[in-house]
């Protein structure tokens, strides 16, 4: 008699921290400051921000308010609750939704 495995996906499950949540939430909040604030600073459409921790830069064609911000980080955390990210990711997977989200805004 043969056992076999049952069809479950092989990927392995990331296991979520207890503090998982507010750890995401904090990157996000970290990245909107920094774009609010170099926008405050001297914004020129088409500038390319860096974010401390992240690999990935964003380029900023329009000036993006607070309120679109907060929303866009909303809509992300919603997504990763679903589909959970690595923590030392999540940087870079943010501004990669906020460039998906910015194109979506000017198309």
């Amino acid at each position: 008699m043969c056992i076999r495995d049952s069809p479950v996906s092989t990927k392995s499950e990331i296991k979520l921290d207890a503090n998982y949540l507010f750890e995401m939430d904090k990157i996000c909040q970290e990245i909107i400051n920094s774009i609010v604030e170099k926008q405050n600073e001297m914004f020129v459409p088409g500038m390319t921000f860096s974010f401390k921790g992240c690999s990935r830069k964003l380029k900023v064609l329009s000036q993006v308010g607070v309120i679109e911000l907060k929303k866009t980080k909303q809509e992300f955390l919603s997504l990763t609750k679903m589909h959970p990210a690595r923590l030392e990711e999540i940087g870079d997977t943010f501004i990669a939704f906020l460039e998906s989200a910015f194109e979506r805004l000017l198309t």
